[in-house]
């Protein structure tokens, strides 16, 4: 993501914001939806040169009260002396480890805790309601379809996509005067910690946003059609059985809710999520035959689950 020297400038700045003496406690940790990670023995620090997704965290961190979230610290722009700006978010650790690391360690009956006490956590996210801070699925992603940022990608023809905009544009004004609640998007097993195969906490809330609540349970069909469709190993199998059993909970926890979920809203989720993907890499393979690929296979997906 950053340059070699950007880093390096970028790590001294940090040390030195924070006060830490060395480099033996200060840690790198991976690259996350085009964040750099950095963590210390108590906090993490997520850096973005986009200062809009890590806002968004902030924000969401600071409505959430609650100890299975982190706490946001602060969120700051700094430069450095060459004019390269960073925008970074400072929250404290949650105890635990991912729920890849537990992965072979659990046995049905900690699973099955694991699934109540996370679909408890999403109830209590999806029970605050749209505020004034933030924008609804329906202001947010207008406003990015309008923009054409897809253009951006040199092997789309952006009239060729029209249809699907125009189609998507139906569709998020028909859920415009709904009741928003707020969606953490993006619930998979890297996002779940444990502490001794108990449920600890959920993290990254950067791609949060508020939408009908039902759009919780579009964004684990998603990640569902993803690991279904795709092979990467023993830890992708275990991701297959979890969001099985998580789904299944869902349809039971959230029945009243989910009526008015259809294959149609579902597959406008998926363009507008692909869409997102389309301006966002500029791979070969990222083409319209892709789009018409996609379309295609998730119009089957969708048969099987509505």
């Amino acid at each position: 993501m950053w340059k070699q020297i950007e880093k390096q400038i970028l790590i001294k700045i940090l040390l030195k914001k924070w006060h830490i003496k060395g480099n033996s406690n200060f840690i790198e940790v991976h690259e996350s939806c085009g964040n750099q990670v950095f963590c210390t023995d108590e906090i993490f620090i997520k850096v973005s040169p986009n200062a809009n997704n890590l806002k968004t965290e902030y924000d969401v961190l600071s409505l959430l009260n609650n100890k299975h979230f982190p706490k946001p610290l602060f969120y700051e722009k700094i430069s450095d002396n060459n004019s390269s700006t960073f925008y970074v978010l400072w929250i404290s650790k949650i105890k635990g480890k991912t729920l890849e690391h537990y992965r072979k360690k659990m046995n049905w009956e900690e699973k099955n805790q694991l699934i109540l006490d996370l679909i408890s956590c999403m109830k209590y996210i999806n029970s605050f309601q749209l505020s004034s801070w933030n924008q609804s699925l329906y202001d947010n992603r207008i406003n990015i379809i309008n923009q054409w940022k897809y253009k951006t990608n040199p092997n789309i023809d952006p009239k060729s996509l029209q249809h699907l905009i125009n189609e998507v544009n139906v569709f998020l004004k028909e859920i415009k005067n709904e009741k928003q609640f707020l969606i953490h998007n993006d619930i998979w097993y890297k996002n779940i910690l444990l502490d001794n195969n108990i449920f600890s906490g959920l993290i990254d809330f950067e791609t949060s946003y508020f939408a009908p609540i039902r759009f919780e349970y579009y964004s684990l069909l998603l990640t569902n059609y993803y690991v279904l469709t795709t092979e990467c190993g023993d830890s992708w199998n275990f991701e297959k059985e979890f969001c099985k059993m998580l789904s299944a909970s869902i349809e039971n926890h959230y029945s009243d809710l989910l009526k008015n979920s259809s294959k149609k809203e579902f597959i406008c989720f998926c363009i507008i999520s692909y869409l997102k993907k389309l301006w966002q890499y500029e791979e070969e393979r990222y083409k319209h035959k892709e789009v018409i690929w996609f379309m295609n296979d998730i119009e089957k997906f969708g048969n099987s689950v509505f």
